[in-house]
């Protein structure tokens, strides 16, 4: 239909948008990102770089741009996006909400806690002006908002919050939908960090037979609930189950290395090289896993993973040759022992 629309077309820039959604909601990033972007062209083009359709087209770019790593430009692209649709609705269309919603996930992301917890806070003052406080469309930010506080190391903040956004979905959707597991997982990393692993333990197993029940069985959600059960498994030494469980979760991340991208795979080799070595096994993968992760944190950011690398090195060093003068002593302490005899 493409090649028989009039090239630059509103026809064209309708069905490459629609193109590039799909590919991106089928985890091919790149190619709905070429599809997306000359969408936004032909709409630009069209309607000039003020407009409405254009906001919403550089919205759906940045999805595409978050998905395949590159998050400046994500943001960049959400920052216009928001600009465009206040100048067009005022600060407090739910549309606004919506940008503000995109681009503070951005920021959480990158980092930057103050700035997100910013935007999404006020995205839920706007939805919550406009749906009610119980409504449960507002779980999403509400979780993002949780998720964003408890980046910037204020736990006992984040809990409540998270706490709240579960309800919310389990009063919309039952106890057991899919939606309910990205929540779980982060309520249970803020348990596991506040020191409460059996309540982390709790929402984290939760969500990991969510999954398995609903996801099929190659889903990279999948992974990261058996990386972070691993995880969990590895601090409380319950070693057989941390070995299966990260085991799982690296299988299933190689399988779709594009899609699980470099650092999840390094962060995945290095959880397991440490099971591994804590178990006192098979040190051949353990060096393996070990090298691998090492090379992944340092083409990452090196500055970012540098406790990561320091250990890895640490382990991968070969060990210290003996002095000279340790030896000597060595050999003098064994002739003294026979002399002895």
């Amino acid at each position: 239909m493409i090649g028989r629309l009039p090239e630059g077309s509103r026809g064209e820039a309708r069905l490459q948008a629609a193109l590039g959604e799909v590919l991106v909601a089928a985890a091919q990033a790149d190619a709905g990102l070429e599809r997306l972007q000359r969408a936004l062209a032909i709409i630009e083009a069209l309607d000039g770089p003020e407009h409405e359709r254009v906001a919403a087209a550089l919205l759906a770019v940045a999805d595409a741009q978050a998905q395949r790593g590159d998050l400046a430009g994500a943001r960049a692209n959400d920052a216009r996006a928001l600009a465009i649709t206040e100048s067009i609705f005022g600060p407090e269309h739910p549309r606004v909400a919506d940008a503000l919603l995109r681009l503070g996930g951005v920021e959480g992301r990158l980092g930057d806690g103050d700035a997100a917890s910013t935007h999404l806070q006020r995205a839920l003052t706007i939805q919550e002006a406009v749906l009610g406080p119980e409504h449960p469309d507002l779980a999403p930010v509400v979780a993002d908002i949780g998720a964003s506080i408890a980046a910037r190391g204020d736990l006992a903040a984040a809990r409540p919050l998270l706490e709240r956004a579960l309800a919310l979905e389990e009063k919309a959707r039952g106890p057991e939908h899919p939606a309910l597991a990205s929540t779980l997982d982060a309520l249970g990393s803020v348990a596991r960090d506040l020191g409460d692993l059996a309540a982390a333990r709790k929402s984290l197993e939760r969500s990991l037979a969510i999954r398995e029940k609903s996801l099929p069985p190659g889903d990279l959600d999948l992974a990261r609930s058996y990386a972070l059960v691993g995880g969990l498994d590895l601090q409380d030494g319950k070693l057989r189950a941390a070995r299966s469980r990260l085991t799982k979760a690296l299988a299933l991340l190689e399988a779709r290395p594009t899609d699980a991208g470099p650092e999840r795979l390094a962060v995945a080799r290095h959880d397991l090289a440490r099971a591994l070595r804590l178990s006192g096994v098979d040190a051949e993968r353990q060096a393996e896993l070990a090298a691998l992760a090492l090379a992944g944190y340092r083409e990452i950011d090196p500055e970012r993973f540098k406790d990561a690398i320091a250990e890895l090195e640490a382990w991968l060093a070969p060990p210290a040759e003996p002095t000279a003068k340790a030896t000597k002593k060595k050999k003098k302490k064994k002739t003294k022992k026979k002399t002895k005899k």
